[in-house]
């Protein structure tokens, strides 16, 4: 009888421990979620702004080479130009600007190691 009794609380403190140990997987999974959730969000909108940067300025330079050279296509065309240059290098060392860098931070994120 005793070691039924025994067995018992084993089995209750077993099953207390597991309920546990669930519950702090679920909380450090939602503490996952939702800091690596504001951050996608907060680097998305701050893309934003910085796509409407460059967007009014590439306008700026658009019209202000156009003026310069006196014909709208030249000026255009060489801003055009100079991003097609800056998307052949970025295409050329994607890997090494974007996606190991991105792949590290999303890995130290996930493990909480900071730095």
């Amino acid at each position: 009888m005793i070691f039924t009794e025994k067995f018992e609380v084993i089995v209750s403190d077993l099953k207390a421990y597991l309920n546990t140990r669930l519950q702090l997987i679920r909380l450090e999974t939602t503490s996952k979620i939702t800091e690596i959730g504001s951050e996608l969000f907060t680097s998305v909108f701050l893309g934003l702004i910085g796509f409407l940067f460059i967007l009014f300025f590439s306008l700026t330079a658009g019209f202000y080479l156009a003026d310069y050279f006196q014909k709208y296509y030249v000026g255009f065309g060489i801003v055009a130009g100079f991003y097609f240059l800056v998307g052949l290098i970025l295409y050329v060392f994607r890997k090494k600007v974007f996606l190991t860098p991105i792949r590290k931070r999303i890995i130290r994120k996930i493990l909480n190691n900071k730095g």
